[in-house]
Formats: structure tokens, C-alpha cells, sequence
């Protein structure tokens, strides 16, 4: 991404979706991939399909005790979803994180 310099001439949007189910358990690798991300990318967003209690999963809680969801909002943002969620809060969550 930085030899090519994509970033200068291009708005990068990186979504990712997850059951918020991570190896990571204190997201010691993916917190620095997503700080480096944000130094390039327009938005990244997450949309996490939880299964159990909400803000539970690993992710959801490394996202929100690494304060990058509210020190840089315009940046990066998270949904989180029940995992049987509808098609008008899939396109609800969509929409937040695009906006």
C-alpha cells in the first residue's frame, strides 16, 4: 500500500465483518494493523454478528478498550448486530457505518 501510494490518489474504505471471535484475545496484533490502517484509509468499518450477551465478544471489547472508536470516529466506527439480524438492520448498520 505505501510503495504504491494508493492513498494520495484514492478513498480507501476497509470493511470488515466478524462474529467477534478472536485469537487476539487482547488485540496485541490487530489494534497496531488498524492504527496503521487509519494512516491511509478513508473509513474503516466493523460490523460485528454477535451470538451471545452484547459487548461480550473479544473484538467489541479490545475495540472499545483501545479508545480508537472514540478518539477517531470519522475514521473508524463499529456495529454491532445480533446474528440473526433482519435485512433493514443489516442495511440500517451499513449505512453507519458509511455516513
Amino acid at each position: 500500500m505505501a510503495r504504491e501510494n494508493l492513498a494520495k490518489d484514492y478513498n480507501i474504505y476497509v470493511f470488515h465483518g466478524t462474529d467477534g471471535d478472536d485469537w487476539d484475545e487482547d488485540g496485541e496484533k490487530t489494534i497496531p494493523e488498524l492504527e496503521l490502517m487509519l494512516r491511509y484509509a478513508s473509513r474503516v468499518g466493523i460490523t460485528i454478528a454477535e451470538h451471545g450477551q452484547p459487548g461480550t465478544t473479544t473484538v467489541s471489547r479490545y475495540l472499545n478498550d483501545s479508545g480508537l472508536l472514540k478518539e477517531k470516529p470519522e475514521l473508524v466506527r463499529m456495529d454491532v448486530i445480533h446474528e440473526d439480524a433482519d435485512e433493514p438492520r443489516l442495511i440500517e448498520g451499513i449505512k453507519k457505518l458509511i455516513s
